[in-house]
């Protein structure tokens, strides 16, 4: 009897300083094979050399980061954070090339602002980039 492989789920659990290095990579992936295509690449390289570990731990100290996990890799990441007068902004929203149309972007904006909802936070902003302007209309974002 053949035996089914079964396939891994995809993790969300809040971001931890210890995985800022593979953010960091995983972010500057995202930039230099799908941002290229939309941006400059003075724009991409300067991107790229801003988003170090340390700068990542640093946002996450004043931002509710997520990761979500595939096994033991980060596969996407998400940020939100509070602003003034009910207001929050989503940030910082990327996800692995090889898993992008699969929900995952969808997944992350929906617990970030399931987490924005419990604080209060009525309108929420979101930065991104041009490219992405199709998976904001599919997800209704």
């Amino acid at each position: 009897m053949e035996k089914k492989l079964e396939k891994p789920t995809i993790s969300l659990r809040r971001f931890h300083e210890s995985d800022a290095e593979e953010v960091s990579d995983l972010i500057k992936k995202t930039l230099i094979e799908v941002n290229i295509k939309h941006y400059p690449k003075r724009v991409i390289d300067h991107l790229v050399a801003h988003i170090t570990p340390k700068h990542l731990a640093v946002l996450s100290r004043t931002r509710h980061s997520v990761v979500l996990t595939e096994g033991n890799d980060i596969v996407a990441t998400g940020s939100y954070k509070k602003r003034f007068f009910g207001c929050g902004i989503l940030q910082t929203l990327y996800v692995m090339p090889a898993y992008q149309g699969q929900g995952l972007g969808a997944r992350t904006v929906g617990h970030l602002e399931q987490v924005a909802g419990a604080q209060k936070v009525r309108s929420m902003h979101l930065e991104a980039s041009l490219w992405c302007s199709g998976f904001l209309y599919k997800a209704r974002i």
